[in-house]
């Protein structure tokens, strides 16, 4: 060592160890640690990765009902394929910002849209409700059965409405029927003036028949009954006879038919005498008492005999 650095190093050592380091860490570590003392190193977060906390979701519903099963398929900045739940949603979730196309597919219907573009620009985004219908051209129907106090009430009126409207009106069995209907949402409602029934029914077709929609009346009335019966001989049926009919609804008479039948109808509850006549004939019994209390009473039979 010279006398220069000698005297350098004895007059400011320190100095010199300092630069000394700071040489050799500069040229033997490359510009990777200059850069990173110097302020332009690289950093390990990079304020440029996307950010994927954005979602897509909608429904789909079939004539205003949810429609399950379907499968939607996501493309564009991501891909992805979901199938709608009980309620109809889907949803993608964990998507970043970006252009995406939604595409609804199921056997046997078609849909409102056969795609949707959609775009995610810093927030997650509802696609509209998509519309599906049928593509099948099959058609279904919907029946059922309306009684009263357990026995077939006919002309009732029921109405149709929903996907189609319409009316019916029900037979001698109560029984009604709509055919020819497209799968939907529908409402049966019955009406027949002097009865109140049980609640309109709601019917849902979805590639089959609908069955069993059936309706109780109540008589909105006080209700009436009859009594009837039959006049006989020993060789046969007596027509012709006068039955006389006294009691809670005042008294009334009918003649019995070619079969020997007779009735009385509209009667309250209460008590009433039966008389027949005929010239020519005595009758057992000569009266009968009929109580009438919420039924109808039958096979009020007399037998006619000729007199000598």
């Amino acid at each position: 060592m010279n006398k220069h650095w000698k005297l350098l190093l004895g007059s400011n050592h320190t100095l010199f160890v300092v630069l000394f380091s700071l040489t050799i860490l500069l040229s033997g570590c490359g510009g990777g640690h200059w850069d990173l003392y110097s302020g332009g190193g690289n950093s390990n977060s990079d304020s440029s990765a996307p950010v994927s906390e954005y979602s897509i979701s909608g429904s789909i519903t079939l004539n205003g009902v949810a429609l399950a099963g379907a499968t939607v398929t996501l493309s564009g900045a991501s891909s992805a394929t979901t199938t709608t739940d009980a309620n109809g949603n889907y949803s993608f979730t964990g998507l970043s910002n970006g252009s995406y196309t939604i595409t609804p597919t199921l056997t046997g219907y078609n849909f409102s849209n056969t795609s949707d573009a959609v775009t995610i620009n810093g927030a997650s985004v509802t696609v509209s409700t998509e519309i599906a219908t049928s593509s099948s051209s099959s058609t279904y129907s919907i029946s059922g059965t309306v009684t009263s106090g357990g026995a077939p009430l006919s002309g009732v009126t029921i109405t149709l409405s929903g996907t189609s409207s319409g009316t019916a009106t029900t037979d001698t069995n109560g029984d009604y029927s709509f055919t020819g209907l497209a799968d939907g949402s529908y409402t049966v409602t019955p009406s027949l003036a002097g009865y109140t029934f049980t609640s309109p029914i709601d019917v849902t077709l979805n590639g089959a028949d609908s069955a069993s929609n059936n309706f109780v009346a109540t008589s909105t009335t006080n209700p009436t009954y009859f009594i009837s019966g039959t006049v006989s001989t020993s060789s046969g049926v007596l027509s012709g006879v006068t039955m006389t009919l006294s009691g809670t609804n005042g008294t009334t008479a009918t003649v019995t038919d070619s079969n020997g039948d007779y009735i009385f109808t509209g009667l309250d509850n209460g008590s009433y005498t039966l008389t027949p006549s005929l010239a020519g004939y005595t009758f057992t019994p000569a009266i009968q008492t009929v109580i009438i209390n919420g039924a109808n009473s039958t096979i009020n039979n007399f037998t006619a005999t000729a007199n000598p």
